[in-house]
């Protein structure tokens, strides 16, 4: 849940259980060993905050305005595995008109985690929000950077063409 605590300024508290396992591994697989962290499922528990900066002029197509996330949570296990990680999360957009209908979009995204992590939790890129062109869980660790840009144009009508390019 978030509250509004200002003009376009939110915060509050985030709760989140998972409870994950795996009924199937490949044979002679990195996860067969059982040695990657939640390679044998976890059940894990966590609470943190979260803080939003919302400026846009609509939520589902901005042309204007910032949205900043910020989100901390804390994650023990509650198996007895020795689970315990801490997770930062930073999400920093900027929508800005350039000429009509044109506009650019510019992404700084970052997520980071501390402690024992199960592989299933680690900073994901690709998939449709960041790095996009890659599968979801292409690339996984700890930590996790990307800088994206898009430039949206209109070609005719509802029709329009979307250039971008991320780093990650």
């Amino acid at each position: 849940y978030e509250f509004n605590i200002a003009k376009g300024l939110y915060a509050g508290p985030q709760l989140e259980y998972r409870g994950e396992s795996l009924y199937k591994v490949i044979s002679d697989g990195m996860l067969e060993s059982g040695d990657v962290p939640g390679s044998n499922g976890f059940n894990i528990m966590g609470a943190g905050a979260a803080l939003l900066y919302d400026t846009r002029d609509n939520i589902f197509q901005p042309r204007s305005g910032q949205f900043h996330q910020l989100r901390f949570l804390h994650c023990a296990s509650l198996a007895g595995d020795s689970y315990g990680f801490q997770r930062i999360h930073a999400d920093l957009r900027q929508y800005i008109p350039v000429y009509k209908q044109h506009m650019l979009v510019m992404q700084l995204w970052y997520q980071a985690n501390f402690g024992l992590t199960p592989f299933q939790q680690l900073s994901l890129l690709g998939g449709s929000d960041v790095m996009r062109g890659f599968f979801e869980g292409r690339y996984r660790d700890l930590q996790g950077l990307a800088v994206q840009s898009e430039y949206r144009m209109p070609i005719h009508r509802k029709l329009g063409m979307v250039w971008f390019a991320s780093a990650g």
